[in-house]
């Protein structure tokens, strides 16, 4: 399997783990082990899903966790409806994107913001995608380009 679609299993992997931590409210280390130790290599209708890059997965985790409201700020401040409150599925996408466009310097934006509008079509419709881009393209410009 290549290396391009273990990191995207990762990122899609990290949104689900975020996702579930806030909904459930459980501690984001205790979820993301879980997802470690049974979800890496599992089944979905008979069919192995792509093995995760299990260091992507821990370093988006761990800095989800350890930079939260940092990158809660970030997005507050680059969302345009800031009287919305975001769908918890959305904010995950953009909590472990924006860790990664501050973080990972040494991935692409655009790499980093397309592996993560292919998690977003996973889930919803273009207008939420659409939704995704711009914050993360905001983010991107504020994050990258300010250097």
């Amino acid at each position: 399997m290549s290396n391009k679609a273990k990191a995207l299993s990762a990122r899609l992997l990290a949104v689900q783990a975020l996702y579930q931590a806030d909904l459930n409210a459980q501690p984001l280390s205790d979820v993301a082990a879980e997802y470690l130790e049974h979800r890496l290599g599992m089944e979905v209708e008979g069919e192995a899903l792509v093995a995760a890059d299990k260091a992507l997965f821990t370093k988006i985790m761990r800095g989800v966790e350890e930079r939260g409201r940092d990158l809660a700020d970030i997005l507050k401040a680059n969302c345009k409806d800031e009287g919305k409150r975001l769908e918890p599925l959305i904010k995950a996408i953009l909590m472990c994107a924006s860790y990664e466009l501050l973080a990972h310097n040494d991935i692409d934006s655009p790499i980093i913001i397309n592996d993560y509008l292919n998690v977003g079509h996973s889930f919803f419709e273009s207008g939420e995608v659409s939704l995704i881009n711009g914050v993360l393209d905001a983010v991107s410009k504020v994050l990258r380009d300010a250097v």
